[in-house]
């Protein structure tokens, strides 16, 4: 499965953690490979997906995006 969703430039400084976007300028669209669900601790419903920045960048080149910021 591939979603959508808007790029701010804040994504590009996600590190690990669920992505919310803050702030930061819109750069456009970003599409990711969606590689599962879960909900954190506090019940929170993110997707895990694999991101093209290679594997240095986020979660070993994942990252985990609230549900609702992907169509």
């Amino acid at each position: 499965v591939v979603a959508q969703f808007m790029l701010y430039s804040d994504f590009l400084n996600y590190s690990g953690g669920i992505y919310q976007h803050k702030g930061g300028k819109l750069l456009g669209y970003y599409y990711a490979k969606i590689l599962g669900w879960n909900k954190d601790n506090s019940g929170l419903l993110y997707w895990k997906a694999a991101a093209s920045f290679g594997s240095n960048w986020g979660e070993n080149g994942t990252f985990r995006i609230q549900a609702g910021e992907c169509d």
